[in-house]
């Protein structure tokens, strides 16, 4: 089985063709979600994107891991879990193409790769975590 989560975090379920817009925006998404799992109902528990997304990848409430905000001093700790990681001791090859570790460095934990498309070139680059 392959895993592949795609969550863009600027982006309303209510202007992607998957999920009822009628105009044609989002074909490629439209038509992967066509072979896969689509949620239907999700919903975000903690807002903005650090508290958010450190919540999708530990399975807990913000309050529970402790980010619940932008650009504190609080770290995540390495005993939480974490997704990717859990994955790999799976044996999933674990990739991310984001860039999330600009803000925490934490969101490489568990990525045999980290694809950043910010990088400067033609290109972006993968880089193997530790």
């Amino acid at each position: 089985m392959n895993i592949v989560l795609v969550a863009i975090d600027t982006l309303s379920a209510r202007h992607v063709g998957c999920y009822g817009y009628p105009r044609r925006t989002t074909p490629f998404l439209d038509e992967y979600a066509k072979s896969g799992v689509l949620f239907e109902q999700l919903y975000c528990q903690a807002i903005p994107t650090q508290p958010s997304y450190t919540s999708l990848y530990t399975g807990q409430y913000a309050i529970t891991n402790g980010i619940v905000s932008h650009g504190g001093t609080k770290v995540l700790s390495k005993q939480a879990p974490f997704l990717p990681e859990i994955l790999q001791e799976h044996g999933y090859t674990t990739c991310a193409v984001d860039n999330l570790y600009f803000h925490k460095e934490w969101f490489t934990r568990g990525y045999e790769f980290y694809i950043n498309p910010r990088l400067a070139g033609d290109y972006a680059q993968a880089k193997p975590c530790e």
